[in-house]
């Protein structure tokens, strides 16, 4: 069964909490395919929190809340279900973050992205630096990450940032495509493809495993 979870805070321009990030964990918990959409075609993802996090009394209580989101968006990697990111409006910062989690990224073609947090004195910190140098050179993400600058949809798709481009208001339904393509892969193997996908050093040994699955030599017999 193919989700949405739609972000909905227009009070606070879609931004993530705490409480949102584990919102989308117990969507993923029980789906096959998740998309990540806004309510709002005019924002995606403003990034974290910010109110929340100045309402925090202690130091520690501020790392705790920013490591939990850390291991959720760490999580869409170790999860059998194909999750695609759908952009319309601006991303930005943890939006950024968010969206890079996702296995594919589908954009509107009005979409923009920035990696706000350094006007804010500060780098990443959800794994978004990571996920971006696997997607995009050295330079660009140096340039994007020290400049705070506007990225349009259109040289996020030249760079690598995103994986496709597509008219406003349809950006649901391209992810959803993009799913549904692919619905006759189990959740055991989309999960093994990951793993080759973050470490292709397993390649062999998972193909060797795979080889000898139930479901494979059920395919030989055919």
């Amino acid at each position: 069964m193919i989700e949405t979870f739609y972000l909905d805070r227009p009070k606070s321009a879609n931004a993530l909490d705490l409480a949102t990030a584990k919102q989308i964990s117990l969507k993923i918990k029980n789906c096959t395919g998740l998309v990540i959409a806004s309510k709002n075609s005019k924002v995606f993802c403003s990034g974290g929190d910010l109110k929340a996090y100045s309402k925090m009394k202690t130091k520690n209580e501020g790392i705790k809340v920013n490591r939990e989101i850390r291991k959720t968006l760490d999580g869409f990697q170790k999860a059998p279900v194909i999750i695609v990111a759908a952009v319309e409006g601006i991303c930005i910062g943890g939006g950024c973050e968010l969206a890079l989690a996702a296995d594919r990224i589908v954009a509107s073609s009005s979409a923009r992205f920035a990696f706000k947090q350094v006007l804010l004195s500060l780098s990443p910190g959800w794994g978004g630096a990571q996920r971006l140098l696997n997607r995009v050179s050295a330079s660009i993400a140096f340039d994007w990450l020290t400049s705070g600058r506007w990225v349009s949809a259109q040289e996020a798709f030249r760079c690598g940032l995103i994986d496709e481009i597509t008219s406003p208001g349809t950006v649901e339904e391209k992810a959803h495509e993009f799913i549904l393509e692919r619905a006759f892969v189990t959740p055991e193997l989309i999960l093994k493809i990951k793993e080759i996908v973050a470490n292709p050093s397993k390649e062999e040994k998972i193909f060797e495993s795979l080889w000898f699955s139930k479901n494979h030599q059920t395919t030989l017999k055919r």
